[in-house]
């Protein structure tokens, strides 16, 4: 009998083990989304004379200033090039989300007619079927940050912030009864139209789809020395773990913990902090001391605009 139990322990780790691997394709996704390898994604070819280009994993040190590590390239050139990479995402039905993502002209200020697009729909996209511009067709379909009109040329930074932003809100809201689970797609649409010869090169990252309102697991990963949030221990754990962070300078040190699907459920940490190493418990209770199911949850360390995250497994 001790060993049987003893086994399914074992299995349950197995399990939450494998349910955390597939969590964590989606969520380096959704939230400060790299692009490290092109799994998940599906790249479209939506017409054209010549086909686009689709390069993931690019790590050279000229991504977005807003982005870090890999991103995502998308090159064309012709007076008619238009690509397009989805990835399949599962959200709650009545929930509020908010969608950024970091952008960059590659040409250094060459950019011409281009456009580049990100776009939410309920609607599976279809190959070779092109999505329309919100002032033509299918604006229910999408949510999406225009640089048409050369105001892309020579950017560095995010959608949001490239005078650009237009069309609709970064706001979506999944249809359906409120709690359920909804599959959308999230896409990047790239192209050029012109009556010449012209090109596109630019870099993608930081694709981000997160609840509204959690924005602190979304903020930007500046790199400073020192700054490190540590894995918990033990981990699976049940019902208390300890939590460990270094501090390299004075900040005011943010410490949260959230559910899988990224909302708030317990503020362990906000003051400022000397440079020092700190470590705290967790007792697997969220703020109103309630305590919480099985499952991943994330803790998330905010000090400024650094940011680092980790994955925890409650199994009780």
């Amino acid at each position: 009998m001790k060993n049987q139990k003893w086994f399914t322990r074992i299995y349950l780790v197995g399990c939450l083990t494998m349910l955390l691997c597939v969590f964590l394709n989606a969520q380096e996704m959704i939230v400060n989304g790299t692009f490290d390898s092109d799994e998940g994604w599906t790249v479209y070819d939506m017409g054209g004379n010549t086909p686009s280009i689709a390069d993931f994993a690019v790590d050279d040190g000229s991504g977005p200033a807003a982005g870090e590590g890999p991103y995502l390239e998308l090159v064309g050139e012709d007076t008619y090039t238009n690509i397009f990479v989805f990835q399949a995402l599962t959200l709650e039905a009545g929930t509020t989300y908010e969608l950024s993502g970091a952008f960059k002209d590659l040409t250094e200020g060459d950019l011409i007619d281009l456009w580049c697009e990100i776009y939410i729909s309920d609607e599976e996209p279809v190959d070779g079927v092109d999505y329309k511009p919100p002032n033509e067709a299918n604006t229910d379909k999408y949510i999406s940050f225009s640089t048409w009109d050369y105001c892309a040329a020579g950017i560095d930074g995010t959608f949001q912030d490239d005078g650009c932003v237009g069309y609709q809100t970064p706001y979506y809201t999944p249809p359906g009864n409120p709690g359920e689970e909804v599959t959308i797609y999230l896409g990047i649409k790239a192209g050029v139209w012109a009556d010449y010869s012209t090109f596109y090169d630019i870099a993608i990252d930081n694709i981000s789809l997160i609840v509204e309102g959690s924005s602190a697991v979304a903020q930007e990963n500046e790199s400073l020395e020192g700054f490190t949030l540590y894995s918990n221990y033990p981990n699976p754990f049940n019902p208390t773990t300890t939590l460990r962070f270094t501090l390299p300078v004075l900040s005011r040190a943010i410490l949260s913990v959230y559910d899988i699907n990224g909302r708030l459920v317990r503020k362990l940490m906000n003051e400022n902090l000397t440079p020092d190493t700190y470590s705290l418990d967790w007792d697997g209770k969220n703020d109103r001391g309630d305590e919480l199911p099985s499952g991943v949850y994330l803790s998330h360390l905010q000090a400024g605009k650094l940011s680092q995250t980790q994955r925890m497994i409650l199994m009780k």
